[in-house]
């Protein structure tokens, strides 16, 4: 097996656990528990790996009765997983297009412009009166965000399973088309203390340091709360604590189905005052012994046992493990409340989002002045592409123009059929609006 492909399966192995397909959880929970097809695999290429010597990349290490049975995951079980999903593939998974960068745009704190292209790891930061409209590019994807004013993101996850946005502060709009338009990869919109994952919808996402606010429009998105300090930890080390999986999984299971003309609000404060209801489990996840292992792909085997050591002193008892589960499930296993917003709201707050930017509205504009149109037909596209029917202005100098307006500053622009034009307000005598 080549490198390249050992590392796509590592990357895979170190994917959030929330992400992982079903059929491979068993591999981070026990090894027995792997189907028979994937253990003989591995047994094989254990053997002929080793040629007669130990081989020291795989161990299964049994612990106390509470510690779950795990694998370290050498190249041996890469190749596995590979073998069993038919992941093996040529080339990387192509990073998402910056179609449109205007303002200020900063990647990695670099500006960047339209055209140029986001990888995984790498964070966007929009200027408070700037816009960034990113795309998918993976098999014909059309997954689309709008990155209002004032956002910073990052593109934490980019594989041909799962396109995941990381966001910490900011306002989003994402169009994403159903799966069967998509193919089979997956898509997530995180924050520090949500995730949202998406089947084929409309939605806005808007954080701040006050609470995460998810609105849908079309389609449904599947919403819960999200714990950092517990899920950007190694889902190696996760699987190998009792306490850290069971978590987990009441993270994961308590989900708001959030359907069209709904919304959903996870605040801080709320999520603070829940994770108060969890302690010691909170604080020592909070420590800076754990603080450290955050997002780090590959664990030390000192890091693990260190990290490991730290929970059973908290929880060296049955008791005291089922204990804090059982709070854990008092404090997170309601799923998030999901309320309906009026048709108004709905269409208001969508609006404020899909608002063409100056840039978008001449591209645009551009397109609608390739061909000459009659009145109606200019009215009807100019409405259809800009989003706005064309209204008569009627000018102080007698002069009518037909066309759609947009303020500027203190000035209004009117696209009509044939030309752009300016004019102040003291050069308008009316604007009749139909």
């Amino acid at each position: 097996m080549s490198n390249n492909h050992e590392e796509l399966a590592r990357r895979l192995l170190d994917q959030p656990s929330s992400q992982w397909p079903k059929e491979l959880a068993p591999l981070r929970v026990e090894m027995r528990s792997m189907p028979p097809a994937l253990r003989a695999k591995l047994d094989a290429m254990n053997q002929s790996t080793s040629q007669g010597k130990p081989v020291t990349s795989i161990s299964l290490v049994r612990r106390r009765s509470f510690r779950i049975a795990a694998a370290s995951f050498g190249t041996a079980i890469a190749a596995s997983v590979l073998v069993y999903f038919a992941f093996i593939r040529q080339g990387e998974v192509p990073p998402v297009n910056i179609v449109t960068a205007e303002g200020e745009v900063l990647r990695n704190g670099t500006a960047v412009k339209s055209g140029d292209k986001l990888r995984e790891g790498e964070t966007l930061k929009v200027g408070n009166e700037g816009l960034a409209v990113l795309s998918g590019e993976d098999k014909g994807d059309e997954d689309k965000l709008r990155v209002q004013g004032g956002s910073e993101l990052a593109l934490e996850s980019l594989q041909t399973g799962v396109l995941e946005f990381r966001m910490k502060v900011g306002r989003l709009l994402a169009l994403v088309p159903k799966k069967k338009e998509r193919g089979s990869r997956e898509f997530w919109i995180s924050t520090p203390t949500t995730v949202a994952s998406v089947r084929g919808t409309v939605f806005s996402v808007e954080t701040d340091v006050a609470s995460t606010k998810l609105s849908t429009y079309e389609g449904a998105v599947e919403f819960r709360r999200r714990w950092e300090a517990l899920e950007d930890l190694s889902p190696i080390l996760i699987a190998k604590s009792e306490v850290l999986s069971g978590t987990l999984k009441v993270f994961q299971k308590a989900s708001a189905n959030v359907e069209s003309g709904m919304e959903s609000n996870v605040s801080d404060a709320d999520f603070k005052e829940r994770l108060s209801k969890i302690e010691p489990l909170s604080g020592i996840l909070s420590g800076p012994d754990f603080v450290r292992l955050r997002k780090k792909k590959k664990l030390t085997e000192a890091e693990t046992e260190g990290a490991l050591k730290a929970l059973d002193q908290a929880f060296s008892t049955n008791e005291a493990r089922s204990e804090i589960l059982k709070r854990v499930d008092a404090a997170f296993g309601e799923a998030p409340a999901v309320v309906t917003m009026t048709p108004e709201e709905m269409k208001a707050r969508r609006e404020s989002f899909e608002a063409l930017s100056p840039a978008e509205r001449q591209a645009k504009y551009d397109e609608l002045r390739k061909k000459p149109m009659d009145r109606e037909t200019f009215k009807r596209e100019a409405t259809r592409l800009m989003g706005k029917a064309p209204q008569e202005v009627i000018l102080k100098n007698g002069e009518t123009l037909y066309g759609t307006i947009f303020g500027d500053n203190g000035r209004y622009r009117v696209y009509t059929a044939t030309e752009m034009r300016i004019v102040s307000p003291e050069e308008v005598e009316e604007i009749l609006f139909e």
